[in-house]
């Protein structure tokens, strides 16, 4: 079977695309992180000498740089790669060299169509990718991160990813983890312990599971949850169900909220023209 293969994970493609679907996704998600870690490290910036590693101890003699020259450098290098990629795309590209206005303009349908058919669509992942962390690195605000776990019995590294990010990383051997699939695997291994509700939802608090503690009240009040007696008396519930009804009414909520909105556009679209 003829066809090239894809320059992030070898996956078999169709001939004249280099990137499959899950390498473009990540792209993709590179691309939309560009502009908040760019806003961020502006941040960096505007507040001067903060976080600089030039920075004086005190005294005349001392010799405080009027910016974080490394969180200077490292943006340039952000800048430098965007705009070195963007000349190879064979469409009209913006005028400004900002690397958040780049980003956005590279993550249109019309541009990553192009990009998936280039031999360097790999490459530029790659890059984009590491002068990201770079920059997060250099930024003087700090970033949640979150715990996914261990990595195998093989690998003593504990598998850490940025909050919201879709992708973690093992801390010893560097493979990556889809965080999505990470946390699925935590709450699966954890189906069979049982505690006190404020104690399960601090637990779904460590993997960016949110849960109100009036609704996780509600739930055990209307049956949702059915709870287990401790030996001292206690009512305690099961982790997983409780991150399963509420996955199930996340679910719901985003369903109405759908609804109410094609409605009211229905009621938009039958209100007659003005003439």
């Amino acid at each position: 079977m003829s066809g090239t293969p894809c320059g992030g994970c070898g996956a078999m493609l169709a001939s004249g695309i280099r990137l499959c679907h899950d390498c473009t996704t990540t792209l993709e998600y590179h691309l939309e992180q560009t502009v908040d870690v760019w806003a961020n490290l502006q941040i960096t910036l505007e507040r001067r000498d903060v976080g600089a590693a030039s920075v004086g101890l005190g005294g005349a003699a001392s010799a405080v740089e009027p910016l974080n020259l490394d969180a200077h450098d490292i943006g340039y290098t952000l800048q430098t790669i965007l705009t070195g990629w963007a000349q190879h795309i064979p469409a009209m590209r913006p005028a400004s060299t900002q690397p958040h206005i780049l980003a956005t303009w590279m993550r249109q349908p019309a541009q990553i169509k192009l990009i998936r058919g280039m031999d360097w669509a790999a490459d530029l992942i790659g890059e984009l990718e590491e002068s990201l962390n770079k920059c997060r690195e250099a930024t003087d605000r700090s970033l949640e991160r979150i715990s996914l776990g261990h990595h195998s019995t093989e690998c003593p590294g504990k598998v850490r990813a940025i909050a919201g990010a879709r992708w973690g990383r093992c801390t010893e051997c560097r493979e990556r983890f889809e965080a999505a699939t990470q946390h699925q695997w935590m709450i699966s291994e954890a189906w069979h312990v049982t505690a006190p509700l404020p104690h399960i939802i601090r637990a779904l608090r460590t993997l960016h599971v949110f849960v109100k503690p009036k609704d996780a009240e509600n739930w055990a009040a209307r049956h949702k949850l059915i709870s287990c007696i401790s030996d001292d008396g206690a009512k305690t519930y099961q982790l997983k169900q409780v991150y399963d009804v509420h996955q199930t009414m996340v679910a719901k909520r985003e369903r109405v909220a759908a609804q109410t909105k094609l409605k009211k556009q229905a009621r938009l679209d039958a209100q007659p023209i003005a003439a």
